[in-house]
């Protein structure tokens, strides 16, 4: 499903989510409000979500922080650009989770090399 910003409600979940976690100081305080283990919600909500904010645990998130049911699927903000600017960083982090797990299946002489790559690419050397 996705809205006239071409968000799909996973991506809006997420930035909702993570917004409502800075408001109480971040994942281990989100975890003991819902009462989950942090590493759920650092699958659901982290630096880098491995698994999507499911419809059940969207609806545990609304009634922990007393909002009603379907606030976390819609998006809350109403600046244009501030929005294309989160789908971009949703975009972005996919892309660097995805190399993140790739990285951590080189051995140690192809991550040194990726590492030189980046740096060379850094310093506008390629």
């Amino acid at each position: 499903m996705t809205n006239k910003k071409n968000l799909m409600t996973s991506e809006i979940r997420l930035i909702n989510a993570r917004g409502l976690s800075v408001s109480v100081g971040g994942i281990l305080a989100m975890s003991k409000k819902l009462e989950k283990p942090q590493a759920q919600i650092t699958h659901i909500m982290g630096e880098n979500p491995t698994r999507n904010i499911g419809n059940k645990i969207a609806r545990q998130i609304e009634e922990a922080f007393s909002k009603e049911e379907g606030w976390l699927d819609n998006i809350h903000l109403d600046d244009d650009e501030a929005l294309e600017s989160l789908k971009n960083v949703s975009e972005l982090s996919k892309e660097a989770f995805n190399v993140a797990k790739e990285f951590q299946g080189l051995n140690f002489a192809q991550k040194a090399a990726v590492k030189q790559t980046i740096k060379a690419f850094s310093n506008g050397s390629l």
